[in-house]
């Protein structure tokens, strides 16, 4: 309590029932913890919280959750997340002093009179919660018959250096839990009842309309499309009834088949980006129900990742060496090589649990097709770029790996290579296919020694206003990516002439700046009948994805 002497310093002071205003500096902000434990010792508390600068980071981040360990020193403990949430409060600091009053009458009986003196810190804009549940805990111990349980912590964690052949022979228990035990943080009511749609299923109907007793929660969707490697036969036709299934799960598809068998007609292999560039962009949704019908997918030898026409071999027709698969990858020197060519996958754009996911806002946009009639119509130009299957000397491929076709490398040193051999092909080789030994290595060398040349070029030049732009390339093509794998019982042209645009001047933007990202990593099967993979060279982790 305030003593009288120090009045004058200690602000304004009002009773209870008299109003004060109060000044306050709004620019001084807080960030208020509503720690779960009955808080005794804030220095523990903030050792339970990571300490005061993991707080600092966690509060710098607003897509952060801020982790709180109930045993800071377990390596071990699952953290609870508290969920930040964003209103608005005051911290103010309430003083209160009492004064005697004066007796005026026979009343021998004390009574006090009440002053108040308020301050305003600043402003709370931040809040952390905790309401979500703790994870279930798996202390690290051990207990023998009739003794306590003792703690293994000690001897799971390192606490100093020793020699590791000495620290992988110690004889310690096996203690290996999993990275987390329950999906879930927040509680929810679950009301178990009898499935009524679910059924015994009938045991004598065939294989595609027999129900699923073990995944349940989605039937496994074909696509119809027929994988071959390099030592299996070659079909001759799609799969029994996949015609049938498919133009009656697609509208308008007889239509798109048919420009697709011409683009065959014009050459047998096409890679999916080749025919997606080619294609008109209302047929692009309507491709991947095409292909099986008209094509077989390769997944090893010379032409593997591509679509061959149906009854073709090439691995009986030496003329099918330009369509071989050349894999080309820029070569990184070490980790201080920087490249303005990315990944197209990064390990940041995976979703932790201390992630917060908020939901987008979308904007509706209104279709001026018809009321500028009078207009002259313009030529709607390509989604993709050519660089995404076409190679130039003078053009930055947009990823580290892309999949060519030799006859969409526009070098003359590699056509020469090829050309070596003509009319002198004899056997087909599994990794060379009917081109010169080590032809691929010899190619690759060509095309590497182009884009260290670009890249040199481009090293310290001062990027223009349109290749900063060009860093927005990357969310439009996923946002296209979304429209393309729309429902296939519904293919709207929901693509927009706004969304197709596409000229020379991007793959200049691509010369200066690389916001393409692959994966550098092997091609891998699918598995034979998935709807939304089966087949699409473009969705794997070797996948050369589409550009605006």
């Amino acid at each position: 309590m305030a003593t009288g002497s120090n009045d004058a310093d200690d602000g304004k002071w009002a009773s209870s029932d008299n109003a004060i205003d109060v000044d306050f500096d709004k620019f001084k902000k807080f960030v208020c913890i509503q720690h779960p434990a009955v808080v005794e010792n804030v220095d523990k508390a903030f050792d339970t919280l990571g300490g005061l600068k993991t707080v600092g980071k966690t509060c710098q981040n607003p897509n952060k959750r801020l982790e709180l360990k109930w045993r800071p020193e377990d390596i071990y403990c699952k953290p609870t997340y508290g969920n930040r949430v964003n209103k608005d409060s005051l911290v103010m600091k309430v003083r209160r002093r009492r004064r005697k009053k004066k007796n005026e009458g026979m009343n021998d009986g004390e009574e006090y009179e009440y002053e108040y003196q308020i301050e305003v810190l600043g402003m709370i804009n931040v809040y952390y919660d905790f309401q979500n549940m703790c994870d279930f805990q798996y202390l690290p111990t051990i207990q023998k018959l009739g003794q306590k349980p003792v703690s293994l912590l000690n001897q799971l964690k390192i606490s100093d250096f020793v020699k590791q052949k000495e620290y992988l022979e110690r004889d310690v228990p096996l203690f290996m839990p999993p990275v987390i035990f329950a999906r879930m943080d927040v509680p929810a009511d679950y009301l178990f009842r009898q499935n009524q749609f679910h059924g015994t299923g009938d045991k004598n109907s065939d294989l595609e309309t027999q129900e699923n007793l073990i995944g349940t929660s989605r039937r496994k969707r074909t696509i119809f499309t027929i994988f071959v490697g390099y030592h299996d036969a070659t079909p001759t036709g799609p799969m029994e009834g996949a015609s049938s299934a498919l133009h009656s799960k697609v509208k308008n598809l007889a239509e798109a088949k048919q420009v697709v068998e011409e683009f065959f007609k014009e050459r047998p292999i096409w890679s999916k980006n080749a025919l997606r560039y080619r294609l008109d962009p209302k047929y692009l949704a309507r491709l991947k129900f095409v292909l099986p019908l008209v094509s077989y997918f390769m997944t090893t030898g010379p032409w593997r990742v591509l679509w061959v026409k149906f009854g073709y071999d090439p691995r009986t027709d030496p003329k099918a060496k330009i369509y071989q698969t050349l894999d080309f990858r820029r070569r990184q020197r070490g980790a201080g090589d920087c490249m303005p060519i990315g990944h197209k996958r990064s390990t940041y754009t995976y979703s932790l649990p201390t992630a917060v996911n908020k939901p987008r806002c979308t904007i509706a946009q209104i279709s001026t097709a018809n009321l500028e009639s009078n207009k002259p119509t313009k030529e709607t130009p390509s989604q993709f770029l050519e660089s995404t299957y076409k190679f130039r000397a003078d053009v930055l491929p947009p990823y580290r790996q892309m999949f060519y076709q030799i006859c969409d490398i526009e070098d003359d040193k590699v056509q020469e290579l090829l050309s070596q051999n003509n009319a002198q092909e004899t056997v087909c080789d599994e990794k060379e296919g009917w081109c010169i030994p080590d032809f691929c290595d010899l190619s690759r060398d060509i095309l590497y020694g182009h884009v260290e040349n670009i890249i040199a070029k481009t090293s310290f030049s001062i990027p223009s206003d349109a290749s900063r732009r060009s860093r927005h390339v990357v969310a439009k093509m996923r946002e296209f990516q979304l429209l393309e794998a729309a429902s296939e019982e519904d293919f709207e042209d929901t693509v927009t002439a706004g969304q197709r645009k596409e000229t020379e001047e991007h793959d200049d933007h691509f010369r200066e700046e690389g916001p393409w990202e692959n994966e550098d990593g092997e091609f891998e099967e699918e598995d034979e009948g998935d709807y939304e993979d089966a087949g699409d060279d473009n969705e794997m982790d070797t996948e050369m994805i589409d550009c605006v």
